[in-house]
């Protein structure tokens, strides 16, 4: 039977007219004599192997028709086979392509796809347009994304780019340097560290738990200078000159970056002073606590140094000495002759040992000439150093001469923290 004008009937007349058509309390059935909703229809062949179509056919409009369709009831399902015609604007502005549109009040808003590829429109088989602000409520859920590519995952362009292929991220470029976990370029912008309030140099004082190499920018012109509260720390930590300025925690305290070095240079005497002749140098063991010129400058505070002793005393801190030495053993025979250069904390190498220099080569009548560097550690209360040479195998004859083909010996002594 077809209808080709819209009537009204009851339900009875309905089904009287329409075979398969069956009412019951208000309920329509299709098919079925015990309808399970307001309206159910149940396929004639629900399995099998017939070629008769089933289903339920939505009525087909195109773009332009879903546009000009004025008092439209909420929930209307319709199915636009064309967006040849109208235009993606009003209650259109939804309709990009062909599928299953409803109307929710206000505009016809998609279903699917369509075309025929019967999966829902999201992100993961279609681009799109975000047609406003949306939040996603993630409480304690996580989110995670897995990628392999060189630009896995991007925000606009090259402005955030994660390098899954490398475990690197760019900012400001979309291909990070692969040997950078962190990648920031730019010509006219820097990097700004967390500006922190840090109330003295010894004390962690930030959130979490105290971490080696956490860098913040102080904005506390007063901070104090404080000893580490770890017993292994390594002293007194002095702030900035002016207090303000990039920390580096260093796993006990605060050290400044962009503070004036603090520095001290000793120059030794033509070594050793009056030891011109007599059985094993100037010295009987051949250990010899050098004497000391007075500095040629000293920014260390606290700093003193004895000249006739060759005693250095230095605050509490960490230090990195360096140290040159030339001297010549006159007549020294048939042996062959290695100078050691060591900083102790008593003299004449009775006490610890903090720091050894080797000479590389042997000396035989010519220039022995030494050169290291070592760091060490004053305690709290303070120290005293000494640089001590021995020189092994000093024979009947062996004696200390002048270098005057040498350069100016001395020791320089750089606070780190």
């Amino acid at each position: 039977m077809m209808i080709r004008n819209s009537f009204l009937v009851n339900l009875s007349t309905l089904a009287a007219l329409l075979g398969g058509f069956f009412a019951t309390n208000a309920q329509v059935g299709v098919n079925t004599t015990t309808p399970a909703a307001t309206m159910d229809i149940t396929a004639k062949n629900a399995s099998g192997t017939t070629t008769t179509a089933e289903g339920l056919l939505i009525p087909r409009v195109d773009r332009q028709r879903a546009q000009s369709m004025t008092g439209v009831a909420l929930s209307t399902l319709i199915y636009v086979n064309s967006i040849a015609t109208g235009a993606q604007t009003g209650t259109a502005v939804n309709i990009d392509a062909a599928g299953y549109y409803y109307y929710d009040g206000t505009v016809w808003t998609k279903l699917n796809a369509g075309s025929g590829t019967g999966t829902n429109t999201n992100i993961y088989n279609t681009d799109g347009t975000l047609t406003g602000d949306r939040i996603v409520t993630q409480g304690s859920n996580t989110l995670a994304f897995t990628g392999t590519a060189a630009n896995a995952f991007s925000v606009d362009g090259p402005t955030f780019s994660v390098d899954a292929a490398n475990n690197g991220v760019g900012m400001g470029t979309a291909a990070p340097n692969t040997a950078a976990v962190l990648d920031l370029t730019a010509t006219n912008k820097g990097l700004l560290t967390p500006r922190i309030s840090l109330a003295n140099t010894g004390t962690w004082g930030l959130a979490g738990t105290q971490t080696a190499g956490m860098t913040v920018y102080n904005t506390n012109a007063a901070i104090a200078s404080s000893s580490s509260t770890n017993a292994s720390s390594a002293g007194s930590y002095p702030p900035s000159v002016n207090g303000l300025g990039l920390y580096t925690w260093d796993g006990y305290g605060w050290v400044p970056q962009n503070s004036a070095p603090e520095v001290m240079k000793v120059p030794f005497p033509v070594y050793p002073a009056g030891a011109t002749s007599g059985s094993g140098g100037s010295t009987a063991t051949g250990i010899t606590t050098l004497p000391l010129n007075a500095f040629t400058f000293n920014s260390i505070s606290g700093a003193t140094v004895t000249n006739a002793t060759g005693a250095i005393s230095l605050p509490a801190g960490t230090y990195r000495i360096s140290a040159g030495l030339s001297a010549r053993i006159s007549n020294p025979g048939s042996n062959f002759k290695y100078m050691t250069l060591m900083v102790t904390n008593t003299p004449n190498g009775l006490g610890d040992v903090l720091g050894q220099h080797v000479q590389p080569t042997t000396m035989a009548g010519i220039p022995g000439n030494i050169n290291g560097s070592t760091v060490i550690k004053i305690p709290a209360a303070g120290g005293t150093i000494y640089f001590t040479v021995f020189v092994n195998g000093l024979a009947a004859g062996d004696t200390w001469a002048t270098s005057t083909a040498s350069p100016q010996s001395y020791a320089t002594i750089e606070r780190i923290h």
